[in-house]
């Protein structure tokens, strides 16, 4: 209840947001780390049905999708090409069927079907992230692109996890770290996967990997590098192993992944 006369003190205004990115009517945009939005896209695609029947036939062409329920005409060909803007479905794909009947205008016993379908897959853009806007990096994602199947032990056990056991060709791996601990170069030690005693792990050693995070390292530096090798250090240097793929990386100001969802 107020008196006449006086004004309810003024809430203060809470700035505990962060900007993550805008859409509006002709355009969008994500901010470092935010996820691609679910906009749809101009897609073209089209088909043909050519009828060679000697018996003459009710043929039918159906498209649910474009409203087509059309006849044609025996010995007749028709194509079709359309273009449309589709939304599309929760796992980013658009499907269109095409259905072809046939029944015999003499003999009703006489009948014949095809179909096709033709797929469309958007794949997310992936924003443009610079490591220098994230920064500093807590947290890498990599892909082993060696040989064999490895186990890994990174050299400063604070990095979390610190092991990685019986990683194969194409798995991800993903860790985290404090540089005010590790410092700027991560190395790890990687060697065929052959189990563990006593907690150690006992394959063949392949050789060492480091991976410069303060992010002055060029080739490891957003998301233009994204499935370029890593692996030999800001210095390239050969005696270490590049067998890593860059997948992702997390910082304190935001993140990105490299490669799109399955």
């Amino acid at each position: 209840k107020s008196t006449k006369g006086t004004t309810a003190p003024a809430l203060p205004l809470i700035s505990d947001w962060l900007l993550g990115g805008m859409k509006g009517v002709n355009g969008e945009f994500g901010c470092p780390g935010t996820p691609a939005s679910t906009a749809g896209a101009d897609v073209r695609f089209g088909f043909k049905v050519i009828t060679n029947s000697t018996e003459p036939l009710n043929i039918v062409i159906t498209d649910d999708n474009l409203d087509i329920s059309k006849p044609i005409l025996l010995n007749d060909t028709y194509e079709f090409v359309h273009e449309a803007f589709v939304f599309p479905g929760a796992d980013d794909t658009y499907s269109n069927t095409v259905d072809v009947t046939a029944v015999g205008s003499l003999n009703a016993s006489l009948t014949c079907s095809a179909s096709d379908s033709v797929e469309v897959k958007r794949i997310k853009p992936v924003i443009p992230v610079k490591c220098e806007e994230i920064k500093k990096i807590t947290g890498l994602s990599l892909i082993w692109d060696g040989a064999d199947a490895v186990d890994i032990e990174m050299s400063d056990t604070r990095v979390s996890p610190s092991r990685f056991e019986n990683v194969m060709p194409g798995d991800t791996i993903t860790f985290t770290f404090d540089q005010a601990d590790t410092g700027n170069n991560l190395e790890m030690t990687i060697r065929v996967h052959d189990g563990e005693i006593d907690n150690v792990f006992g394959g063949t050693e392949l050789g060492m990997s480091e991976f410069h995070v303060s992010c002055s390292d060029s080739e490891m530096n957003g998301t233009e590098d994204c499935g370029t090798r890593q692996g030999d250090g800001r210095d390239d240097d050969p005696a270490l192993l590049n067998d890593w793929l860059l997948d992702g990386m997390a910082g304190e100001n935001g993140s990105f992944i490299c490669k799109p969802p399955v």
